[in-house]
């Protein structure tokens, strides 16, 4: 017996897929599937359309399963991002560089960026990964404060148990010119016996015969030195030219870190009246006129060279508070 429609539409079958009119499951727009605008004149009629249907519109609770298999898949996918970005995140603090600029009276403080350059170097020599000793170059102009910074970076590190050495060179500045100088940079700078002596390091001779200045008496004079090099890790290269290239003196390829000192004029020139060795004049404006022109000599021809190399500029104030510039 055929029953009336009415009666098949109060059934629950056709109110569970009431909800797919118009709605598109998985198929192009073009494709949007709506329900049929068909007469059910038979239960015999309407279920061959729910069969046809059927084949067509998958069963509304599979495709909520699919739904939540995929969010959970995403949901996995994000948690392992998430856990690597932390991961990174938390090497980067680890391994996280100091400020490019740092200001500071405290040497301590102002030269932790630089040990933290070296001390990996000495490491790798103490290893044999390095055959040759790291060198740490400080350069700047005559007056700036070079050799004192020296001394306490060597102070620093031997208190980290680095046995460093310095070599300063002025020691191959003659007391007079001499054949073959640069005149235009320094008439008065042996390159030449400077790289002898370096080559000689370089083949990891222990002791060096060289000569070097005698600051103690009324007058500098040249003296006789054995530079011992037996249980050195460390040397740091202090002087005008140390960062110069092969287009001057040809230094800036020994060294492994590389720091320029600078000041103002008119500071460099109060603190080389203060230290007042070996004065060609006792007039401080005849003294201030001298300096200016080496000063102005300096900055046109060697700074350029210099600075360009700098793995930082450690830049002095009046009062010797040190400003620290990270370039590399």
């Amino acid at each position: 017996m055929t029953k009336p429609v009415n009666s098949l539409l109060s059934r629950p079958l056709f109110s569970s897929f009431l909800p797919m009119r118009g709605t598109r499951v998985g198929l192009s727009r073009s494709s949007t599937l709506a329900f049929p605008r068909t007469s059910f004149r038979s239960h015999t009629h309407f279920n061959d359309h729910r069969r046809c249907f059927s084949k067509l519109v998958p069963n509304p609770r599979d495709s909520t399963l699919k739904k939540t298999e995929g969010i959970g898949l995403y949901l996995l996918l994000g948690g392992v991002l998430l856990a690597s970005v932390g991961l990174y995140a938390e090497k980067a603090r680890i391994t996280q560089q100091p400020p490019a600029t740092a200001s500071s009276d405290d040497f301590a403080k102002i030269s932790v960026p630089i040990t933290e350059r070296i001390l990996p170097l000495v490491e790798h020599y103490r290893t044999g990964r390095m055959i040759i000793r790291p060198v740490v170059a400080i350069a700047g102009c005559s007056g700036v404060g070079k050799s004192h910074f020296a001394h306490q970076l060597l102070v620093d590190l031997q208190k980290k148990g680095i046995n460093a050495k310095i070599l300063h060179f002025d020691d191959f500045i003659d007391p007079g010119p001499f054949e073959g100088a640069r005149e235009d940079i320094h008439p008065n700078f042996d390159h030449r016996t400077a790289h002898a002596f370096l080559k000689k390091v370089a083949d990891d001779e222990p002791i060096i015969e060289k000569l070097t200045w005698d600051l103690t008496g009324p007058k500098p004079v040249k003296v006789k030195e054995n530079y011992d090099l037996r249980s050195v890790e460390l040397l740091i290269f202090e002087g005008e030219f140390t960062l110069c290239d092969e287009t001057t003196y040809d230094f800036v390829n020994l060294s492994n870190v590389r720091i320029a000192v600078d000041a103002a004029d008119k500071d460099i020139i109060n603190w080389d009246w203060k230290r007042a060795r070996d004065l060609e004049t006792s007039d401080f404006a005849a003294f201030a006129e001298l300096r200016t022109k080496s000063l102005s000599k300096y900055r046109r021809l060697a700074e350029p060279l210099i600075k360009q190399y700098a793995d930082f500029i450690l830049t002095k104030e009046k009062n010797h508070r040190y400003h620290l510039q990270r370039l590399t």
